[in-house]
């Protein structure tokens, strides 16, 4: 029973003084009505173009929106929230700059993220507010992926590395590079344990990371040269390049061949003594044991002639 200060109703009859109210779900009134994209020439991106398709009252909190290139240079977000009082607009974590709309240079990189929120804020119910957030990821397309790396290198003083066939090398017959799309790797020679590499990318907006199995992980940006430590033993590692929506990776084999003063030829040939230091294959076979086959051009003061 309700009781009045004039009467006593039971349930189920009118009260023409009173009256009950159901509290509201912040979780749907925090969640977004609509979000709206639009490129420069101001027409607008359908939700089909993302993945998943947007939805009312859906979970999905995380869209993203390929193939981009030549259609977007930049874009317009309007995230529209549940009209209510208390709801507003967030970019970021930042509420004091609450808008419900944002521009998005698409240009600086292939995959650029953009996180939007909805806000509710009721203190009567909460004494935090309820916030939905929603990240867009655009990624534009690269179309000529077999030149995502373009070069890697060793300093010349360090060592050199060398352009192969990933499938056919004998470096790489034990490396399983199956779901590789690249038809290349890399074999780089170390003169000692430390060297300083550089990858070269096709474009400069690439990410680029070099890992092995043991945990071993390098962040690579383009033409931009970084020490790594390079052990004596063959290292088998992985170049992962990541240009919007094209990830390639490349087998990468690093070794310490052995020195040309020990290449053993006896009293028939003169080995060379050192080499230029700024020029590490001067001074180093291919393999870690020198051979009169592969080495005599480098190794030998006089090359034998047939």
């Amino acid at each position: 029973e309700v009781t009045s200060d004039k009467s006593v109703r039971r349930l189920g009859s009118t009260m023409p003084n009173a009256h009950i109210e159901r509290a509201p779900d912040e979780d749907l009134i925090a969640r977004a009505l609509s979000v709206k994209i639009t490129g420069a020439d101001g027409k607008e991106i359908p939700y089909a173009t993302s993945s998943p398709r947007f939805a009312i009252g859906s979970d999905a909190r995380r869209f993203v929106l390929a193939g981009l290139e030549g259609r977007l240079s930049n874009a317009n977000i309007r995230l529209t929230c549940h009209d209510m009082q208390g709801v507003t607009v967030i970019h970021g974590q930042d509420v004091d700059h609450a808008q419900e709309e944002v521009d998005v240079d698409l240009l600086q990189t292939f995959t650029t993220n953009l996180t939007l929120a909805c806000r509710h804020q009721d203190d009567k119910l909460a004494s935090e507010a309820k916030v939905t957030e929603y990240t867009l990821s655009f990624r534009r397309h690269v179309l000529d992926e077999s030149n995502v790396v373009g070069r890697f290198t060793i300093q010349p003083q360090d060592g050199w590395c060398e352009t192969v066939h990933s499938m056919s090398d004998e470096h790489f017959k034990d490396w399983t590079g199956d779901k590789t799309k690249a038809d290349k790797g890399f074999v780089c020679r170390a003169a000692g344990d430390t060297g300083k590499i550089t990858a070269v990318f096709g474009d400069e907006r690439c990410e680029g990371q070099l890992f092995g199995s043991d945990g071993f992980t390098m962040k690579l940006e383009s033409s931009k040269a970084l020490s790594m430590n390079i052990p004596k033993e063959r290292q088998s590692l992985t170049l992962r390049v990541i240009a919007g929506e094209a990830q390639v990776e490349y087998p990468v084999v690093f070794f310490q061949p052995a020195h040309c003063d020990t290449l053993d030829m006896g009293d028939s040939h003169k080995v060379r003594s050192e080499g230029n230091p700024q020029l590490a294959r001067s001074y180093l076979c291919r393999e870690e044991t020198c051979s009169m086959t592969a080495d005599a051009e480098v190794c030998l003061q006089t090359p034998p002639t047939c």
